[in-house]
């Protein structure tokens, strides 16, 4: 949808003739990426307080599905261990991807 926007914008772009045309065009091509730069924050806070909750009390994945075979979870006796797991994979996320935008 973006690809397709922009191809419209270098078409049109005689057509804008103010700066506030511009600018509005320029927030409406924003837009999706405010969706998701706002989303990551509010996951990143989603997580700890699920790291608050389960070093309360240690739970285990495997009572309640204990036939199913856990493909990418390196401990599926401990929710604790699983959520680390998950919050360590996205703090190494966020730090590459920082690292491509700063490169």
């Amino acid at each position: 949808m973006i690809y397709s926007s922009l191809s419209i914008y270098l078409c049109i772009d005689t057509s804008i003739t103010s700066l506030e045309d511009e600018l509005i065009y320029k927030s409406e091509l924003d837009g999706p990426w405010r969706v998701e730069i706002l989303s990551a924050p509010q996951a990143v806070f989603f997580l700890g307080q699920l790291i608050i909750a389960s070093s309360k009390r240690e739970v285990s994945l495997q009572d309640s599905s204990s036939n199913y075979a856990y493909k990418y979870i390196r401990r599926p006796t401990s929710l604790r261990a699983t959520v680390l797991q998950i919050a360590n994979g996205t703090l190494k996320l966020l730090v590459v991807k920082v690292l491509d935008m700063a490169s």
